[in-house]
């Protein structure tokens, strides 16, 4: 196998239009080599996207991020590691994620785990993509005074530690924001602040 950028001799044998045979080693009146450079992709352009079952969840619901990655670039590459903290407004002893999809590779082992999200995926190919979901359950903000305060979500895709592949900048995170619904307001008499 080639390195990224890397190049390669091939010696290339012609064998005779009229009869199609290749002529036997060392008739070098009928036999010729070149080299021949082979190019290797150098750039990953991974992505990722995070979508959310309900964005104005109660205190006590659970909700579930969708997070999609993939590799839009021309170099396929081993080792992408995706994250994902999940917020601290999300009960710790409620957190769980899987892989429930993969096109063009295949899910990380384990397919699920409980907390924090960091998943190797061991080949992601040109044009393959996998999908998680993280759960977990609202809980209240340390300081009561921020329960309805927004807050939010990052998921992150990046290259293996030394990679040699290059990874265009601008979709490798994705934030969600949302605020829990405050309940008080529901019998439309009082009126929350802007």
């Amino acid at each position: 196998s080639l390195r990224s950028g890397a190049w390669q001799a091939v010696q290339v044998f012609f064998c005779s239009r009229s009869t199609g045979i290749l002529p036997a080693a060392g008739t070098a009146a009928v036999q010729a080599t070149t080299d021949v450079s082979l190019e290797v992709p150098t750039v990953a352009d991974l992505w990722i996207q995070s979508t959310i079952d309900e964005t104005g969840p109660a205190m006590g619901d659970t909700v579930t991020f969708t997070i999609t990655v993939g590799n839009d670039g021309e170099a396929d590459t081993a080792g992408v590691r995706v994250q994902d903290m999940a917020p601290d407004r999300l009960d710790p002893a409620t957190v769980t994620w899987q892989c429930t999809a993969a096109v063009g590779t295949m899910c990380p082992a384990p397919v699920q785990g409980t907390g924090t999200l960091g998943a190797s995926i061991a080949w992601m190919p040109k044009d393959a993509a996998l999908t998680f979901t993280l759960s977990g359950e609202v809980s209240p903000a340390a300081d009561p005074a921020n329960d309805y305060d927004e807050f939010f979500n990052t998921a992150t895709v990046s290259l293996s530690t030394g990679s040699d592949l290059t990874d265009p900048a601008g979709n490798n995170s994705s934030t969600i924001y949302l605020r829990v619904d405050d309940t008080l307001f529901e019998d439309g008499f009082e009126v929350p602040e802007p």
